[in-house]
């Protein structure tokens, strides 16, 4: 257990040094920016992770997109994903730093990140969340709250910029079998919803 703890105190610490030495340039003609929303898999949570050093989805995009030279303009991916959170903390209208992990962040997970200066100019959101909700939600066998939070989080992302574009992922299936149900029918709706 204390391990545990250690490893999330190492982690947060190199991802507020990551975080200081990524302060991205204001959009121009061929800089553009996209943050990455969600829980941990978002995060990166239980990767490898050096000093002052990203991890998660941020660091194989880095490598698969900006390292191989796929895209042909700059783009700086912001990782925001939040270990632990559930699709509740991240609703636009919540008001309470998450349940689990508050400490790391200043305040609401939504406002922290859309009401920030830096991030408004965001051309793209990535958003990974929903495989907390089972385990920490307050309605941990309810698929349908979490399609319907995730419903209000892309509505809060598109009121606040109309012109950014949106990617949301499945939700990871989980390892053991109660969990890969849920979460099948959490990511059955989640393709209904993109299919409207």
């Amino acid at each position: 257990k204390s391990m545990g703890w250690a490893y999330v105190l190492w982690f947060t610490i190199n991802r507020f040094l990551a975080r200081l030495f990524t302060w991205p340039k204001k959009n121009g003609q061929y800089e553009h920016k996209a943050v990455l929303i969600g829980d941990g898999f978002m995060e990166g949570f239980g990767d490898g992770i050096f000093i002052a050093g990203e991890a998660g989805v941020e660091k194989r995009i880095d490598v698969e997109l900006l390292g191989k030279g796929v895209l042909r303009q700059r783009w700086t991916f912001l990782n925001q994903g939040h270990w632990q959170s559930t699709t509740d903390d991240w609703l636009p209208e919540e008001t309470a730093k998450p349940a689990h992990g508050g400490w790391r962040v200043p305040g609401p997970l939504f406002s922290s990140v859309f009401d920030n200066p830096r991030y408004q100019d965001v051309e793209a959101v990535m958003i990974c969340v929903g495989a907390m909700d089972r385990l920490l939600g307050p309605e941990p066998d309810n698929p349908e709250r979490t399609i319907s939070n995730i419903k209000q989080i892309c509505q809060g992302i598109r009121k606040r910029n109309p012109t950014c574009k949106i990617f949301l992922s499945t939700i990871p299936s989980g390892f053991d079998a109660e969990a890969r149900q849920e979460n099948h029918l959490r990511n059955f709706q989640i393709k209904i919803y993109l299919e409207e």
